[in-house]
């Protein structure tokens, strides 16, 4: 049993029918305990000599939702860490009401993440420093679908205007970058906010809202910051709020 879990107070189990050569039919299950981190937990199930009839994994704990619980049965031989895997009996998202099991399929919420359904986060990032730039980077093993981000500049006194853009990246690349809507000037309080919004951006008063991609995924180390034309050291941006999917 393997899985890549982020829900706090998961339990899984796995129930096997099993058919010994004397031709006995048993019923066996085991429970495993994943982390809560998103790494890697594994359990061994020791089975006899024999046929395997069927297999389920279920979450009989917790209640993970999306695809915060991802599982992988496998058939290995040995019972240690260094056991010899032979095969994939079956895989996928395990939620409050979705199970995986083997020889029968269950079908999931669809094929590839675009069509997925991932957990629904809203994130209070980190506030910067004055004189600083936001950035929000993607948690290591986790991929992001943008729905909306949101964050406060409160200028100083010194002269110009501050036009904000937002820009997204890979850690190092730009893919796309959105200007907002609004010159900021100096001693004043604006909102900025993005998201696919469809073709219109604008602006009104303080509030200025413009664009970005519908669907937009972000990888593991990608990034969401900000980057402000004629930004000065007594500027001060809030800690942004964002709406993400996250796998």
């Amino acid at each position: 049993m393997r899985s890549f879990n982020t829900a706090t107070g998961v339990t899984l189990t796995i129930g096997v029918r099993f058919l010994t050569l004397e031709g006995e039919e048993l019923a066996w299950s085991f429970t495993h305990t994943p982390l809560t981190n998103g790494s890697l937990a594994t359990s061994l199930c020791p089975l006899a000599e024999g046929w395997l009839l069927s297999a389920i994994v279920f979450a009989s704990a917790g209640a993970p939702t999306g695809t915060q619980c991802l599982a992988v049965l496998r058939i290995v031989r040995g019972q240690t860490s260094n056991a010899q895997a032979l095969g994939v009996l079956c895989q996928g998202a395990i939620t409050a009401s979705q199970e995986i099991s083997w020889p029968s399929t269950i079908p999931s919420s669809g094929g590839g993440l675009t069509s997925l359904i991932g957990l629904a986060r809203i994130i209070t990032g980190t506030n910067p420093a004055a004189g600083s730039e936001i950035s929000e980077t993607v948690t290591a093993g986790k991929t992001w679908r943008l729905h909306a981000f949101r964050a406060t500049l409160v200028t100083s006194a010194t002269a110009g205007n501050r036009l904000p853009d937002l820009t997204v990246d890979d850690g190092a690349t730009i893919v796309f970058n959105s200007d907002a809507q609004l010159n900021e000037p100096a001693s004043s309080t604006f909102t900025f906010q993005w998201g696919p919004v469809g073709q219109r951006d604008g602006a009104a008063g303080t509030y200025s809202w413009a664009m970005t991609p519908v669907g937009l995924l972000i990888p593991a180390g990608g990034r969401l910051r900000t980057s402000t034309s004629g930004l000065q050291v007594g500027d001060d941006w809030g800690a942004p709020v964002y709406a993400v999917e996250e796998f």
